[in-house]
C-alpha cells in the first residue's frame, strides 16, 4: 500500500442496506471514486460493522470501473483494501469475478 490512502467509507452514508448497481455508481459519484482512482493512491473502503445487505450488483456500481482498470483480481486488492464484516467477502470475490469475466468476454469479441 502507498503512503497516500483515500478512505471510501460507507457508513457518512448513515444506511444500512447497500444493493443495486445504479446505488453504487450513485455513491461512486459522490465519493469521486473515478477522480481519485488515477491517481498512486490507495484505497481503504470502510463498511460499517452494522450494514445488514452489501451485494455485489452494489460493488460493481461503485467499484466496477477499478476492477476493470486494474485486469486482475491480485492488482484490484492490492489498490484496494476492505474494512468490512467478514460476511461480504463473498459479495465482494462475486463483484470481482463478474467485472473480469466482463473484461476476458469483451476482449475477445474485439
Amino acid at each position: 500500500m502507498s503512503d497516500m490512502t483515500h478512505k471510501l467509507d460507507l457508513s457518512t452514508y448513515g444506511a444500512l442496506i447497500f444493493t443495486g448497481r445504479p446505488n453504487g455508481e450513485r455513491v461512486r459519484e459522490k465519493l469521486h471514486v473515478e477522480e481519485y482512482s488515477s491517481s498512486e493512491e490507495d484505497f481503504l473502503v470502510i463498511v460499517p460493522d452494522e450494514t445488514k445487505t452489501l451485494n455485489s450488483s452494489f460493488l460493481l456500481g461503485f467499484l466496477g470501473d477499478e476492477i476493470v482498470k486494474c485486469k486482475t483480481k491480485e492488482s484490484f486488492l492490492d489498490k484496494f483494501k476492505f474494512k468490512m464484516p467478514p460476511r461480504f467477502y463473498k459479495q465482494l470475490d462475486t463483484a470481482i469475478r463478474r467485472a473480469l469475466f466482463k473484461l476476458n468476454h469483451d476482449a475477445r469479441l474485439v
